[in-house]
């Protein structure tokens, strides 16, 4: 029985529980509000890990996240090479179990909306290749749940890419 929610009592994560990511893009992002640098590295890990979910983080899947950090975070152009290399040198740590640290930090920052726009962003990196992989959907799906999304949610947003969902386009044998 955890304590803090029967008091109804979410504790806060501390830095220490970031993982060696968050210290790397800290240090990176040395200007930035720590905030900022928590949502950062909490959406840079996520879309890293939907993109390495196949063991391999493909070029297009890494301008799709370059893309989509352009897009979502306030970091200058000049350094999203060198993002893109921190997450492609974690992606050990990507693979493992390592999604509630990013989805506990971008809880801690993001409104239910920017994490719906998250999962959505997700489904966009694994969409890329022209089809989002059984693992793909599965990794995602995971990572919603994590973000305090209902699976009716996740349901929803997934409906943008249903075309493209390997699960409904593989022939029963």
């Amino acid at each position: 029985m955890n304590l803090w929610k029967l008091f109804g009592i979410e504790p806060q994560a501390r830095k220490d529980d970031f993982g060696s990511l968050f210290a790397a893009l800290e240090t990176l992002l040395a200007g930035l509000s720590e905030q900022e640098v928590i949502r950062i590295t909490g959406f840079a890990g996520l879309l890293g890990k939907v993109a390495y979910s196949d063991r391999d983080i493909s070029e297009p899947e890494l301008g799709a996240i370059r893309e989509i950090l352009t897009n979502e975070t306030p970091v200058s152009p000049d350094l999203f090479d060198r993002i893109l290399e921190v997450v492609r040198h974690h992606t050990v740590e990507l693979a493992g179990l390592e999604d509630h640290r990013y989805t506990r930090m971008l809880n801690e920052v993001l409104s239910r909306d920017e994490r719906r726009s998250v999962v959505k962003s997700l489904l966009a990196v694994a969409a890329v290749s022209g089809s989002i992989s059984f693992e793909e959907d599965q990794t995602i799906s995971l990572i919603a749940k994590g973000l305090r999304l209902e699976h009716s949610e996740y349901i929803e947003l997934r409906r943008t890419f249903a075309d493209l969902l390997e699960v409904f386009n593989t022939p029963f044998s």
